[in-house]
């Protein structure tokens, strides 16, 4: 009935399910069923569960799947734990587990320490237990990155996190998970930049290259600097027609990091645009406006 559950009953709390596989009292006495205000203890489910929540018994395992399916959908739409819930801001969205409850609700309040003015962190989920292949459906449902403290992964999920399937951060250190949320934040922060112009040469003649999307030129400088640290984008009839990476710049068949105003050099860089002779190269920056 309703009010009973025996073994090999498939239950299922919130997104975790499982089957009885044992029933016992608090005393240590095993028992094939309990009925209701009977307190058990129950192994059979495929992760750790918070206290309170509810077990439910299914009659198979179609309708279990069913519950799970649902409850998953009312978790996605829950808020975000963060303290601005404009959901039109840009979020991250991150599970969280670690190995006991200590560990998770300090991992939890440092996260939400961290200022989140313009990229919010949303925690879709916490749990204390090892990493499930529950914990991978649903990051997968919700675009988000498992962070995992001090715990490990199930043996069936192991493949799974290697091939990539999911997106996981393992660490003991919980600096490591705040600095990884830190850098995450802001590399999604949209800022404004300009392009500043450090230089400009002359193509004065082209080499031929073995390796693909590889070219060498020799030019002269004509104003300011070129830098090998920096980008360069290709100018012709006034237009810009690429961009390219500096692999090594050369002057007087010597490395150097920088040539200025009237130097001429030998550079080797990578891009698919062809280089003429003629041409003229620009050494650029972009910086952040704000």
């Amino acid at each position: 009935t309703k009010d009973t559950i025996k073994l090999g009953d498939i239950i299922q709390a919130g997104a975790v399910l499982g089957k009885i596989k044992k029933l016992s009292t608090t005393d240590n006495l095993y028992l094939k069923e309990a009925t209701i205000a009977i307190p058990v203890i129950i192994l059979g489910l495929n992760n750790v569960v918070n206290s309170g929540q509810i077990i439910n018994v299914h009659p198979d395992q179609k309708s279990a799947n069913q519950a799970i399916s649902q409850e998953t959908s009312k978790i996605t739409n829950r808020k975000n734990f963060t303290s601005n819930d404009n959901i039109e801001e840009d979020t991250i969205n991150i599970i969280l587990k670690a190995d006991v409850l200590g560990s998770l609700e300090a991992l939890k309040e440092s996260i939400l320490k961290i200022p989140q003015e313009q990229i919010k962190v949303s925690i879709k989920s916490e749990s204390v237990g090892v990493v499930s292949q529950n914990d991978l459906n649903y990051a997968k449902t919700t675009n988000s990155t498992i962070l995992a403290f001090h715990t490990d992964l199930e043996k069936n999920v192991v493949d799974q996190v290697r091939n990539g399937d999911v997106n996981i951060l393992q660490s003991d250190i919980i600096y490591e998970i705040l600095q990884w949320v830190e850098e995450e934040i802001l590399k999604n922060i949209k800022h404004e930049t300009t392009i500043q112009v450090l230089g400009s040469a002359e193509v004065l003649a082209t080499f031929t290259s073995e390796k693909p999307n590889i070219q060498v030129f020799g030019g002269e400088v004509k104003n300011g600097k070129i830098l090998d640290n920096k980008m360069l984008r290709l100018i012709r009839n006034g237009e810009d027609i690429g961009q390219f990476e500096i692999l090594e710049l050369q002057r007087n068949k010597a490395k150097t990091n920088e040539v200025n105003i009237s130097q001429q050099f030998g550079m080797s860089v990578k891009g698919k645009t062809k280089i003429q002779k003629g041409d003229t190269i620009e050494c650029i920056d972009e910086i952040i406006i704000n």
